[in-house]
């Protein structure tokens, strides 16, 4: 006997309302006079910027990083990038204006950001990338807090305790 899949009817039900235009759920009316939802893409500088600044660093400290024995694996750029893309599309797509009238898409926007993107981030293990694609003398510019005493207390404890 098959076991039953937990929580099988929450995603049939994401499922049957992805395929129902939102124009049902607003409470106020579609704002812009009758426009799709679908297609209020809001874009914000500060975010888009701040997008574009990692995933250049990314890409720079990877480029620069290429020749190295120790490359990282093609999944773990498909994790950087996917992740990137999901907080990315969580807070500037049509998610965030339908997410302020309906409460499923408000759930999946959460999703997105607190729980999908910064799990791929962290699995993809970026440091590496990111630090080497900083301008500049790239020791100095991560490794300055680790000069401070007390940061350095803290990191040779918390590092003896893992060994």
């Amino acid at each position: 006997m098959n076991a039953p899949v937990p929580y099988s009817g929450a995603l049939v039900a994401i499922a049957v309302s992805a395929m129902f235009p939102a124009t049902g759920v607003w409470a106020h009316g579609v704002p812009g006079d009758g426009a799709s939802p679908w297609t209020a893409w809001n874009l914000t500088p500060e975010i888009t910027l701040g997008t574009l600044l990692v995933t250049g660093l990314y890409v720079n400290g990877v480029c620069r990083l290429r020749h190295k024995a120790d490359r990282a694996r093609i999944w773990r750029h498909v994790c950087f990038f996917a992740g990137v893309a999901a907080v990315y599309l969580a807070l500037q797509s049509p998610l965030d204006p339908i997410a302020e009238r309906s409460f499923l898409v408000h759930q999946i926007q959460h999703l997105l950001i607190r729980m999908i993107g910064p799990l791929l981030i962290f699995l993809s293990a970026p440091q590496g990338a990111l630090v080497a694609g900083m301008p500049g003398p790239r020791q100095r510019t991560g490794a300055w807090p680790m000069a401070l005493p007390p940061l350095w207390c803290v990191y040779s404890r918390l590092r003896s305790g893992l060994e």
